[in-house]
């Protein structure tokens, strides 16, 4: 896949700023950040969640009709896997299954952002596509003038963040499912 992280130190900074957030988001979704449970307290019994595999299917579904709504409705632009990485998994400890995992989707950005005057058309976009999926508006956060955080949750935990300032990212992170094929510890692609 192309890769905006070139040889530029501020392409380096982008970079690593935007592992950072991954890192963060990550983690918030293990700790259930964005206001829902990973656990069964969603109200969801943990036997009827769809499995790892098939709620990753679902996400990535989801992240790609984002994309080309927002295509077809604001622009083309060149989303691309930031890291040219898989997925980051992480065990449950609060899940009463052991073998439970959360997992981060690879997280996507295009150098730039939509004209502000299309920032909220692209936030009606990804939560008409989110609400499609299951996901709730869970909030908004405009932090500046120009900087803007939408976050959604779905009823298995599963969480997206799309932001908007210098940049442009999404990314998607899952509530704790159960595999059907537990893949190995270093599958970046185990769907």
């Amino acid at each position: 896949m192309e890769s905006t992280l070139g040889g530029s130190s501020g392409q380096r900074r982008l970079g690593a700023a935007l592992a950072g957030v991954a890192g963060v988001l990550l983690l918030a979704g293990c700790m259930n950040g964005f206001g829902g449970s990973n656990d069964g307290e969603s109200g969801v019994d943990q036997a009827a969640r769809p499995s790892m595999e098939e709620i990753l299917t679902r996400y990535d579904e989801m992240r790609l009709k984002m994309f080309a709504r927002l295509n077809a409705e604001l622009g083309t632009q060149s989303w691309v896997n930031t890291h040219d990485e898989g997925i980051g998994r992480a065990g449950c400890p609060e899940s009463e299954d052991p073998t439970d995992e959360s997992a981060d989707l690879p997280l996507y950005s295009f150098d730039g952002t939509y004209p502000k005057s299309d920032w909220k058309r692209a936030v009606e976009i990804v939560q008409e596509v989110g609400r499609e999926y299951g996901f709730t508006d869970i909030r908004s956060m405009a932090s500046q003038s120009d900087n803007l955080d939408v976050y959604g949750e779905d009823g298995y935990g599963g969480s997206y963040d799309f932001g908007m300032s210098k940049n442009t990212v999404l990314t998607i992170i899952t509530g704790c499912h159960r595999w059907d094929n537990v893949p190995a510890p270093d599958d970046p692609e185990p769907y």
